[in-house]
C-alpha cells in the first residue's frame, strides 16, 4: 500500500523528511495510490486524470473529452452555486497558488499530456462546453496557452 511505498521511497532517497518534495501525477490510478505526503496541498486534486491503459496509452479524443467534461458537471453539480475556471498550465503547484490567493478553495487536474495542442484543445472545448455556465469565469475561449516545458494540465478551479 502507499505505506509501504512511501517507506521504500524514502529508504531509496536515504533521509526520513519529505516535505519539500511534491508529486503531480500524470495518471489518476497513481495520484489514488500515492501516499498524501508527496501529494502537497490536499486542495489540488489529481484523483479524478485519466488513468493510463497497461500499453501506456490513453483513451480516444472523444472518450477523454466526454469523461472531463462529466467530471467537470459532477464538481459543479456538487459544488453549487460555484465560481470557476476551466484553464491550463504546465506548473500546476504554481498556479495554485495564484487561485489560492484569489479565494479558490479546490484545484482539479483534468488532464495531463505532452502535446501542447491537446491539451489547448480540450481547454478550448471544455470552456465552449460550460462558458455559459452562472459562476464561470473564462473569458477567453482558451487554447491560448501554456507556456512552459510538458507535462501540460487542463484543470478546473473552483470557489464553493
Amino acid at each position: 500500500g502507499a505505506a509501504e511505498l512511501m517507506a521504500a521511497f524514502m529508504r531509496e532517497l536515504g533521509f526520513n523528511d519529505v516535505s519539500g518534495l511534491r508529486c503531480v501525477p500524470l495518471d489518476g490510478d497513481v495520484a489514488r495510490r500515492l501516499p498524501a505526503e508527496l501529494l502537497g496541498d490536499p486542495r489540488i486534486s489529481s484523483a479524478r486524470l485519466p488513468s493510463r491503459r497497461p500499453g501506456g496509452g490513453l483513451p480516444l479524443a472523444g472518450a477523454l473529452l466526454q469523461k472531463a467534461k462529466a467530471i467537470v458537471e459532477e464538481l459543479l453539480s456538487a459544488s453549487a452555486p460555484a465560481v470557476f475556471k476551466i484553464g491550463i498550465t504546465c506548473n500546476p503547484l504554481l498556479r495554485w497558488r495564484h487561485y489560492d490567493r484569489e479565494g479558490y478553495q479546490q484545484f482539479h487536474l483534468l488532464h495531463a499530456t505532452e502535446e501542447p495542442g491537446v491539451v489547448q484543445m480540450m481547454e478550448a472545448a471544455l470552456i465552449d462546453a460550460f462558458q455559459s455556465r452562472q459562476g464561470c469565469r473564462n473569458v477567453a475561449q482558451g487554447g491560448e496557452g501554456p507556456v512552459g516545458r510538458a507535462p501540460y494540465f487542463a484543470y478546473l478551479a473552483l470557489a464553493p
